[in-house]
């Protein structure tokens, strides 16, 4: 997505993109009973490929915003406290 924006600025930060996905990943793929929703990342994927910046912003912050309220309840241990 960032380089697809052709935006060099943002073309930048697909490296620190890259390592804090990594990061989420194999941080969420420990708890258990969690898979990521294949549904809500073809939601930002269609947006994007049908031109609609305000529904990939919506798709992208409702994306986010369950794996941050997931992270907000994870048991301790799966944290690392």
């Amino acid at each position: 997505i960032l380089l697809a924006s052709e935006n060099p600025f943002y073309a930048q930060f697909r490296h620190v993109v890259a390592t804090a996905l990594r990061t989420s990943i194999r941080f969420t793929n420990q708890i258990q009973g969690r898979s990521a929703s294949l549904a809500d990342h073809e939601a930002v994927y269609r947006a994007i490929v049908a031109r609609d910046p305000q529904a990939a912003s919506a798709a992208m912050r409702r994306l986010i915003g369950e794996v941050l309220t997931l992270i907000d309840t994870a048991e301790p241990a799966v944290v690392g406290t």
